[in-house]
């Protein structure tokens, strides 16, 4: 049996800092589904699994769901589906109105029920939740194995893996023995944006979470606010993603035989929260020439955060990478597919009367007569010390009083 574990594709996600580029943003979660695709044909695939959370929620437009069935129409296996906690089985669902409530015989099914499912050489035990939140275990109907069973029994879940005390009780549990206690040979999950594993008693990897499909946020910077929340109580870092967008490809033998679990990229962007430090021509040259020669700048999200200080003159150059700066257009990240430039702890070299009333007295004031000292020592390395001293107390006396 082979397939593609996916989920957590949160198709029509709305995010809200990216001013223009926000469709661009939520455009790519449909080029990465256009990847997955392509990878399941590539890779001559049985079916294609999602674990749940196929779209950002239950009111997503017509037009978004039709194009998400459209594309999964295309694949060359079938598809299988459950909701999950923010696209689940209620009243309301996505998956109980036109297109998806017409596609219950074909290539694509969305699993609402506590059945299982025959697939190639092997059972599918679906797990649906019909809420946001639950106390219930998604996962506990699903019968043991039966002695003599050489079926390959593949679970297919959405909620949060319970192997740790900090996870909330309604954040649909799943008991972390699942797959010992059923005879599971692969429990495939969402509900988590980062890639984990876990494995059975015999220490085979058994349980596993692929994440996003697509990253949208800077796993670097998980504090900084894109304009989504999860419906989760869970860790915050769960949600923030590890900077990847994978499906996984999963191969399994026969019964009791061990899963070969391979990622498979499927990003369309990149997602980069960078900190520079400059304190000369050289270093500022050197990352403009960075900045310019990355590939694929298109599709980089970037979060560049400047510190130092800089000759005054230099600090002019700065419009080579964001020309808006001086009123202008372009610019070296204008490249990009979208981009902000902090320069609040960047400061222009001091002269030495600005320096001198930084100090103003005290502590400040003796260590910046000690330098000053030693700025004119004989001792080409003691001078050089001194001077890159002297602009890290100018930098931290500027950031003290901001």
């Amino acid at each position: 049996m082979r397939f593609l574990h996916a989920a957590d594709l949160h198709l029509g996600l709305s995010v809200t800092r990216f001013g223009v580029k926000n469709g661009e943003i939520q455009e790519a979660r449909f080029t990465s589904l256009r990847k997955l695709i392509e990878a399941s044909k590539q890779h001559r695939v049985d079916s294609l699994l999602i674990a749940g959370d196929l779209f950002d929620d239950n009111h997503v437009d017509f037009g978004t769901a039709r194009r998400t069935l459209e594309l999964f129409e295309s694949a060359d296996a079938p598809v299988y589906v459950i909701p999950g906690n923010h696209d689940p089985w209620t009243a309301d669902s996505v998956y109980q109105r036109p297109p998806w409530s017409t596609c219950a015989d074909g290539p694509v099914r969305v699993l609402h029920r506590h059945e299982p499912v025959p697939i190639a050489d092997g059972i599918l035990y679906p797990c649906p939740l019909f809420a946001k939140n639950s106390l219930d275990d998604p996962a506990r109907w699903i019968p043991p194995r039966k002695p003599g069973d050489t079926t390959i029994r593949i679970g297919l879940a959405h909620g949060s893996f319970h192997d740790r005390a900090t996870l909330h009780p309604d954040d649909h549990l799943i008991d972390r023995h699942t797959v010992d206690a059923k005879g599971l040979d692969y429990l495939a999950l969402g509900h988590w944006h980062r890639y984990y594993e876990a494995v059975d008693q015999a220490g085979i990897v058994r349980t596993v979470y692929p994440g996003a499909h697509e990253p949208w946020g800077f796993h670097e910077a998980p504090d900084v606010s894109v304009g989504w929340s999860a419906y989760s109580n869970a860790a915050r870092e769960l949600f923030t993603g590890d900077g990847m967008g994978r499906a996984l490809l999963v191969t399994i033998d026969r019964a009791g035989a061990a899963p070969t679990i391979e990622p498979i990229n499927t990003a369309s962007l990149q997602w980069r929260d960078e900190t520079r430090t400059l304190q000369s021509r050289d270093d500022l040259d050197r990352l403009i020439n960075d900045l310019d020669r990355r590939d694929d700048k298109h599709n980089q999200v970037l979060r560049l955060h400047l510190v130092g200080t800089l000759p005054a003159e230099e600090m002019l150059r700065l419009d080579t990478l964001d020309a808006t700066r001086s009123g202008h257009q372009g610019g070296i990240l204008s490249h990009y597919r979208w981009f902000e430039l902090d320069t609040s702890r960047l400061y222009a070299e001091p002269t030495d009367d600005e320096l001198h009333e930084l100090a103003g007295e005290g502590v400040v004031r003796a260590v910046y007569d000690r330098l000053k000292a030693e700025a004119n020592s004989p001792d080409l390395a003691v001078r050089d010390l001194a001077q890159q001293s002297l602009l890290l107390l100018y930098r931290f006396a500027k950031e003290a009083r901001r």
